[in-house]
């Protein structure tokens, strides 16, 4: 019996020493990673926390790599900036090789000083022109008219007749002068722009009257006169007086206007150049670099400009201590009124375009048409006797002047709107 147990107890401690055997045999077998797990578990919590850093963005990471993206843009755009300093450093070298005598003859073109261009004389030519200008017309609309403010007038404002005249004149050839600057865009000096202020000057008159007429139908006045009231201090009594009849210019009255004036001009503009470069062959010809001359004065351009700017134009013709203008219609109501001087003025726009030929960098002709697009005008107010006024019945006949009476003067106002033709010029340029 004690056998038999002995063989019971022995046959488990047999299964549990094979599945001993065969577990530790199993625990051999198995992969690296879990004896890393038991045997190194620092080196691999920081292999997983290395590898979370490189698979996730953080904020700061984040910031890093948008600074870097913002001085990558920072640098591109100063390289830009240095590109084009270098470009145009290059532009300033390759003109003073062009214009300058601080070169070398060699096959590149090597400044001997790097200094950059002249504001006066390569960027910006001064120059100054004089020359004449040719004789041009002028065309003068001339309106007479009168009037008085009178309590007893149709809305308190008493008109008369309305004349009107029209005058042919000429303005002599005259002079110009000239004062500006030229700046070309390209080494060539093929295109470029011109600014300038320019004045000129003529003598000529307004000339003769072609045609007058007479408008009645502004007249307002009272057929039976005007009403008013003598203000004697003693006895005041009722007075009527009416309009002396507004001159019309004929062939006997004021048929000369202004027949020995001065016109003047002053402007400022700026024209377009576009120029032939004919030098080119030509420097090539006679070696226009081995000298400074030589390089100057072997210049030879031709070619055409365009441009305009603003005006003002005056006529005149006497002054206030000499009054040379002899104004008939306003003499008509007063005598102290013939002599007087005569004045207009105005300003508008104008354009210009001809041709320019270039003899040396110091010499320039041009030629050119030039188109006023603006008028001058003049208007003046004189004193007009007023008539005595005799009744017929309910009608006023108009009798005898009545001599400086301010009850009865009457305003008399004239008005010229002078337009004056288009002309030529010449003129010759002397270039800084």
């Amino acid at each position: 019996m004690r056998a038999i147990c002995k063989e019971i107890v022995s046959v488990p401690l047999a299964l549990v020493a094979i599945f001993a055997l065969i577990s530790t045999q199993m625990l051999q077998a198995a992969p690296n990673s879990e004896a890393k797990t038991t045997r190194y578990p620092k080196l691999i919590k920081d292999e997983k926390a290395t590898k979370s850093k490189n698979t996730r963005p953080t904020r700061k990471n984040l910031k890093t790599t948008q600074k870097n993206a913002q001085d990558s843009k920072e640098s591109q755009k100063e390289a830009k900036q240095e590109a084009q300093k270098d470009a145009l450093a290059q532009d300033s070298i390759d003109r003073i090789q062009y214009y300058s005598q601080d070169y070398e003859e060699s096959g590149e073109k090597i400044p001997i000083e790097q200094k950059p261009p002249r504001l006066i004389g390569d960027l910006l030519r001064l120059y100054i022109s004089s020359g004449v200008v040719s004789s041009s017309s002028t065309a003068t609309q001339n309106t007479n008219s009168m009037s008085k403010e009178v309590a007893t007038c149709p809305a308190q404002l008493c008109r008369g007749d309305t004349t009107n005249a029209n005058y042919q004149g000429t303005l002599n050839k005259g002079y110009a002068l000239e004062i500006g600057v030229e700046h070309y865009f390209d080494r060539f000096d093929i295109f470029g722009i011109r600014l300038f202020g320019e004045m000129s000057i003529k003598n000529g008159g307004l000339g003769e009257l072609i045609s007058s007429s007479r408008d009645t139908s502004t007249n307002n006045v009272p057929s039976g006169g005007i009403d008013t009231i003598n203000p004697n201090p003693t006895t005041p009594t009722n007075d009527k007086f009416t309009f002396a009849q507004t001159p019309q210019p004929n062939k006997d009255l004021q048929a000369t206007l202004a027949d020995n004036g001065t016109f003047m001009t002053f402007g400022f503009g700026g024209d377009i150049i576009v120029n032939a470069p004919f030098d080119y062959w030509l420097r090539k010809a006679v070696n226009a670099k081995s000298s400074w001359w030589k390089n100057r004065l072997a210049y030879l351009k031709i070619g055409g400009f365009f441009g305009g700017g603003v005006e003002f134009g005056r006529f005149s013709q006497g002054d206030s201590s000499d009054k040379s203008w002899q104004n008939e219609l306003a003499a008509q109501g007063k005598s102290s009124n013939l002599y007087d001087s005569f004045f207009a003025s105005g300003s508008g726009a104008f354009l210009r375009y001809g041709v320019s030929v270039y003899i040396t960098r110091f010499f320039r002709v041009n030629f050119g048409y030039k188109h006023n697009f603006y008028n001058i005008a003049a208007e003046r107010w004189y004193g007009y006797n007023g008539l005595n006024c005799t009744m017929s019945g309910n009608a006023c006949n108009a009798g005898s002047v009545r001599e400086n009476d301010p009850k009865s003067e009457t305003l008399f106002r004239q008005k010229y709107v002078i337009s004056h033709g288009n002309e030529w010029f010449l003129n010759t340029s002397l270039s800084f």
